[in-house]
């Protein structure tokens, strides 16, 4: 990894080193290495991602003359509200009128 690479890249370069740990056999050292190269883009996807936060509520702040917080955790709450997250139903089997409630 040289050089600045743009956060659509290192999205797509992450979303390549997961599929490889999931359809392919690899040796420890390449697992180690791929890991290590996924980390980092994952750090440079937060802060690529934490800049744009920053640039947004700059924007929205000065277009209205005073102190606007955007809570973009609370927009992706309601934006997801109704939906099941991946992550809290993992490992979990989906839910039928027979099963509901039952776990």
């Amino acid at each position: 990894m040289s050089g600045k690479i743009k956060f659509e890249t290192a999205l797509k370069k992450i979303e390549e080193i997961v599929s490889q740990f999931e359809n392919e056999e690899m040796t420890l050292d390449e697992l180690t290495r791929q890991y290590e190269e996924g980390m980092k883009l994952i750090s440079l996807c937060n802060d690529e991602l934490s800049k744009a936060e920053n640039k947004i509520e700059m924007l929205v702040n000065g277009e209205k003359g005073k102190k606007t917080k955007i809570h973009f955790k609370d927009m992706k709450e309601t934006k997801n509200a109704g939906r099941s997250s991946p992550t809290k139903n993992a490992g979990k089997e989906p839910e039928t009128e027979n099963t509901k409630g039952h776990y």
